[in-house]
Formats: C-alpha cells, structure tokens, sequence
C-alpha cells in the first residue's frame, strides 16, 4: 500500500484510509462479539453501534458530510486532508467502475422462444408507453431503444408459428411506442427507422389494425415535418382495406386526412373528411376496439379535429369550432396523459392569440407551461417557441409582452436540456 501511496503521489492518503479500514473493521468486531467499544476508538470520533442504523445525529461528521477542508486524524499522528483523500479515491475508482459498468453482458437469448417471452415485451411496452405520456419522451427513449434492441434478438430464436406471429406483434407495439418517443424527442431519423421497423413487424404479423397505427404517426411526424403530401400518403396507405378497421381507427385516420388537406388548401375536401371522422367516431364501440386504438378517446378525437380547424382557420372561419373541439380535448385528458393536456392548452393558446383574444391566450398559455415543467418532450417546447411568435403582434400589450418574456426564458432553458 505504501508503494502504491508514493507511486500515485497521495501524500500518505491511501495508507490513512487502509489504517482507518483496519480500525472500523476491529470496531465491527468487537461490536459483534458483545464487547465495548468505546467512542474514541474511532479516531476521536463518535462511532457507537447507532451508526449502523441510528439517528443522523450519532453519527460521526465525516458522515454527515462535514467541513471537506478539515483534517482527517487516522492515526499515530497521520493527518490527511479530505479533498486530497477524495480526489484519491476518485482517481482509483474510477476506471475500474467504468470497466465494470462495461463488462455486463447482454441478457441471455433462449434457445426456443415461449410466450412469457413474449409477454415481457408486452410489459416492457405498457411501462414505457404509460411513462411517456406521462412525462415526454426525452429523458427514457435511449432505454427503450436498448430493451428494444435486445427484445428484437429474439427473432434468432426458434419458435412455433403462433408464437413467431405474437412476437411480430409484440416487437411491432414496442417498436411503434420507441418510435413516437424519438419523434416526441425530434430526432426525426431514428424515428423513422423505428417506425419502418414497427410497420415491417406488423406486417409479418398479418396485424392490419398495428400497421394503421404505426402508419398513422409516420403521417403525423411528416406533418409535422411540414411534408403534408406525405403525411396525406401514410394516412391513404392507412386506410387500404379500411373495412378491416374499426370504426374508431377510420375516425382517426379520416381527422388527420382532413389535416393535411387543410393544409394543402383542400378546404372542402377537409371539411368533408371532418364529416366523416364524426360520423365514424359516433360509430365507435370501445369495449370492442383493438389495443391498437385504445388512447383515441373523445379528448383524442376532439384534439385531432381541433387541429385541423386550426389549419382551416383564416379571417375568422372556423376559429368558434377550433376553440370548441380543443376545450373539450383540454377538460377531456386526464393526468395519465399529461403531454396530450399540454399540447392541447398550447394549441388553444395559439387560436386565441391569432383570433385577437390576447387576455385568454396568456391565460392558457400559463397553465400550458405550468403543465410543460414536469414534461420532457422537444414537441412541447416547440409549440411554447410557437406561442412566443404568435404574441409579437400584441407586444403593446403590458401581460402579453410579460408572458413572451416568461415563455421565452422557458423555452431557452429547455433547449439546453433537450439538447443536452
């Protein structure tokens, strides 16, 4: 230890703390074989049997982080300085905890495939699935892009037909949910390799009601890419064979066909599929609807539609009917779907500042980043950055110059995290 002690240059350091091991470790021992110990063993310090499970108070200082910059009294005279015993140890543990951290293996791949395997990627998926809604898909998507990869290793493994199908299926959903959160994410190409993943699973799987799933986000981040021929080409490739739907997946599809007609100046063809998505919306038996579809609720539908009258809205058309599907899409989503809330309050705030209802907009809009603090996602931050933009003309406006300076600051600070 001594060699080591003067071959890294620790002053003593590691000598200290290999004669502080040998004490604690008598201590421990007599502890355990009934004797007592008396405080002052441990270096002058207070080290009864509470340390080991007692009150904060009981325990000695360089516990309970006390001055870094007082000495260490070890020994026979040996004083160590604590910042100096802290580097110490940081530059010993370091790179070992970094090879260790590296060593650990993949998780096994079986031989012959079951359905518990199968049903771990189910779970995996309704956890992720559940915790992104909650909270954005920024800070655990990188985990899910890991279990995914290893959950995909499993196409190696022999397996019964039936369970080859389900595993497509189950590799499809989890896929699917990875995908959006990269989307969510904006990192738009990873998004659109997994999205090719999930929709290639799905169609091994023979699953129609996955690939209109899948196909349905693919139109959504083209929309938002501002491809809206695209966008409008996943929704039409979607609706292939739409007979093989539910009603509730037509819906769906028919609102974000009617969105990217909007925006392609399609006026009376989006107005008619806003017709058809109602209609096919009323139809809905929701006891009965595939897990596929099952977050497409009233507030989904009406968030969608409201959308779409958000890009039909000009002049004062169809602001009344944006406002009213989005209030309802705002009072609709409970906490279990905190970003789709947020989203929705963004867009309200949006319609109002536009229509020239500025004192609502800002009333919203600060609910909407009251609800966007605990939410990771760079969609969110981008529609806060929208709100920003869309208040420049009612600068003059004392609260409404405030809040874009608020919303502002708001949206730098995200931008370093998410782009952290």
């Amino acid at each position: 230890m001594r060699a080591l002690d003067v071959g890294l240059n620790a002053g003593g350091v590691l000598v200290g703390l290999r004669e502080r091991a040998k004490v604690e470790q008598r201590y421990r021992r007599e502890k355990v074989i009934g004797g007592v110990v008396s405080p002052a063993v441990i270096n002058g310090e207070t080290m009864t049997s509470s340390f080991l499970g007692g009150s904060l108070e009981s325990v000695s200082p360089v516990h309970r982080g006390a001055n870094l910059e007082a000495p260490v009294v070890i020994g026979e005279g040996d004083r160590v300085d604590r910042r100096d015993m802290l580097k110490i140890m940081g530059a010993t543990a370091a790179v070992p905890l970094a090879e260790l951290v590296n060593s650990i293996g993949a998780a096994p791949v079986p031989r012959v495939l079951g359905m518990d395997h199968v049903q771990v990627i189910l779970d995996s998926d309704k956890f992720i699935t559940d915790w992104q809604h909650l909270h954005g898909g920024n800070v655990a998507r990188h985990a899910a892009v890991a279990q995914l990869r290893n959950s995909a290793e499993l196409l190696n493994c022999a397996a019964g037909p039936r369970v080859k199908t389900e595993l497509f299926s189950a590799l499809c959903r989890f896929a699917h949910t990875t995908a959006f959160m990269a989307f969510d994410a904006c990192a738009h190409d990873d998004a659109r390799r997994t999205f090719r993943f999930a929709l290639s699973c799905a169609e091994e799987a023979g699953d129609w009601h996955l690939r209109a799933a899948v196909l349905s986000d693919m139109a959504r981040q083209e929309f938002a890419l501002g491809d809206y021929e695209n966008s409008l080409t996943r929704v039409e490739l979607a609706l292939v064979r739409s007979d093989r739907l539910v009603a509730t997946e037509r819906a769906m599809l028919s609102a974000l066909r009617a969105h990217a007609l909007a925006r392609l100046g399609r006026t009376a063809e989006a107005v008619s599929a806003i017709d058809v998505a109602d209609r096919e919306f009323a139809d809905s038996d929701f006891p009965t609807n595939p897990p596929a579809i099952s977050y497409y609720d009233v507030a989904e539908h009406a968030a969608t539609v409201g959308q779409v009258f958000i890009g039909l809205a000009s002049h004062g058309r169809f602001v009344a009917e944006a406002q009213d599907r989005l209030s309802i899409a705002m009072d609709g989503y409970g906490q279990a779907y905190a970003r789709s809330r947020t989203l929705a309050q963004i867009d309200f705030a949006l319609v109002a500042m536009k229509a020239g209802d500025p004192s609502q907009a800002v009333s919203v809009g600060i609910d909407a980043v009251a609800g966007a603090s605990t939410i990771k996602s760079s969609r969110l931050t981008e529609g806060l950055r929208g709100l920003v933009h869309a208040g420049a003309g009612h600068e003059s406006i004392p609260e409404v110059a405030d809040f874009r300076h608020h919303v502002g600051a708001v949206v730098k600070s995200r931008d370093l995290v998410d782009k952290a």
